[in-house]
């Protein structure tokens, strides 16, 4: 068989059975590493990676930080099916990659069989580590759950951040102050009056709600809720209350750095994922942009602490986003290709889609429609095209979520890009990585994700 035979077969195999078809390597004892940073970009498949690159030569005029960590570190790619489907949710996911073990979608820090795992932040603590999760989500979702706490239902965020109180872990940062807070409080969907973020305190948290608050902090303990809900898309961010993904970074390493003997982080980009479900392009690349600056903040601590491993990966693709060409309406079988700086129409984004939604269901006219379109896009859509939009969406009687893409990219007669689906895909994600080269070696190949999971909680149990 031909090498491109081979690999053609491998991949078609793997993807099928989500087992790559090669022998595991042999198993050297692992350098001792006094601390791991994890980064998962939520939903962040390599397409849109490559556009969010674009996007930061034209917008920032350099590369991305993880492009030059791939280049200076180590790439590898990652297969993400789980226990029981090849297409896995985020929970499965951020299970596998907090355990080492492949389970079933929906499931929490447990195998496929319920039975409980030994996640990496178990690992660290009973190591005398500390432990950090940082998100852009509520702290009680599924990728920052699967570190700390062990449901079969990841929609049990109630009883997840019940958990998360009695987990151990030493900071919490992000959303979802609504899972905290007793019943009859604004905004609070707990069906009890438990205060959790009291217990928290009493527990010796300090609870922190601003970005003020969190940057002005000196406590050893931390617990950040910055929403009631998820934290706001980059596009629409109102003021500066909410910290960003890097300052968050930042704190979180300033906090768990003041122990001796390490710690593990974990630093979710939730966000992109959901823009790529919103099929909002502009959106997704602008979280993209925030995870690298958290990336960039990663990899300076990683440069003054050689005995730190950071690893930087997806949980899953989304979306099937992709740039595209355009076919031409008065040339049907002529493609028009996009320009070289062809993404820059990205850059005149105010608002996500998510965002604009509510307004576009009360919208009366075609001016107002047109109105709504152009705060969000920068674009100009002419009335035929709204005319036909609104008539085959009917969103006036609400938008069907899956269906958002067409409001900014005019059917793709604007944009030069496109969604293959609202959900995730089952495309592999690439692995980045800086630390101690012979664990770099372990990331550099084609391997299921819990393989990335084996090495941390392998790491983070060194005694």
């Amino acid at each position: 068989m031909s090498n491109r035979s081979w690999l053609s077969f491998a991949l078609g195999l793997t993807l099928a059975t989500g087992a790559w078809p090669f022998a595991a390597p042999a198993r050297a004892e692992a350098p001792l590493v006094r601390n791991v940073i994890l980064m998962i970009g939520d939903g962040m498949g390599l397409p849109i990676v490559g556009a969010a690159e674009l996007a930061s030569r034209q917008q920032r005029g350099r590369s991305l930080t993880l492009t030059r960590l791939y280049k200076e570190g180590a790439m590898g790619l990652a297969f993400t099916g789980s226990a029981n489907s090849m297409i896995t949710d985020s929970a499965a996911a951020a299970t596998t990659l907090a355990t080492g073990v492949k389970t079933k979608n929906g499931y929490i820090g447990m195998g496929p069989e319920d039975q409980d795992l030994l996640t990496v932040a178990e690992a660290a603590k009973q190591n005398g580590k500390r432990v950090g999760l940082v998100t852009t989500t509520r702290i009680s979702h599924a990728t920052p759950a699967a570190f700390s706490a062990l449901q079969n239902d990841r929609d049990e965020e109630n009883a997840i951040a019940e958990q998360q109180v009695d987990s151990g872990v030493d900071l919490l940062l992000g959303g979802g102050a609504r899972h905290w807070l007793p019943k009859g409080s604004p905004g609070s969907k707990r069906k009890d009056h438990r205060n959790l973020a009291a217990e928290a305190q009493a527990k010796g948290y300090q609870l922190v709600r601003t970005r003020q608050e969190l940057l002005a902090s000196k406590s050893d303990k931390l617990l950040g809720l910055f929403h009631l809900d998820h934290l706001s898309f980059q596009v629409d961010k109102p003021d500066d209350s909410e910290p960003s993904l890097a300052e968050m970074t930042g704190k979180a390493l300033d906090v768990l750095d003041r122990n001796a003997k390490g710690f593990f982080l974990m630093v979710e980009g939730g966000k992109i994922d959901h823009a790529l479900h919103s099929n909002d392009g502009a959106a997704a690349i602008a979280e993209l942009l925030a995870f690298d600056d958290a990336i960039s903040r990663a990899w300076d601590y990683q440069k003054l602490h050689p005995d730190t491993l950071l690893i930087v990966t997806s949980d899953h693709d989304t979306g099937g986003f992709t740039i595209i060409g355009q076919q031409q309406p008065e040339k049907p079988r002529s493609i028009r290709y996009p320009e070289p700086d062809g993404i820059k129409v990205l850059h005149r984004a105010q608002r996500s889609l998510e965002s604009m939604l509510p307004e576009l269901e009360k919208a009366s006219s075609i001016e107002e429609v047109q109105r709504i379109i152009k705060s969000h896009a920068g674009i100009d859509v002419d009335r035929e095209w709204v005319e036909r939009t609104a008539a085959k969406h009917a969103w006036m009687k609400g938008f069907p979520y899956h269906e958002t893409a067409a409001i900014a990219a005019g059917e793709q007669h604007v944009l030069p890009f496109g969604f293959t689906t609202s959900s995730h895909v089952a495309t592999p994600v690439l692995i980045g990585a800086v630390g101690p080269d012979s664990l770099l070696a372990r990331l550099r190949m084609p391997q299921e994700n819990a393989e990335i999971g084996r090495l941390i909680v392998e790491i983070m149990s060194q005694r």
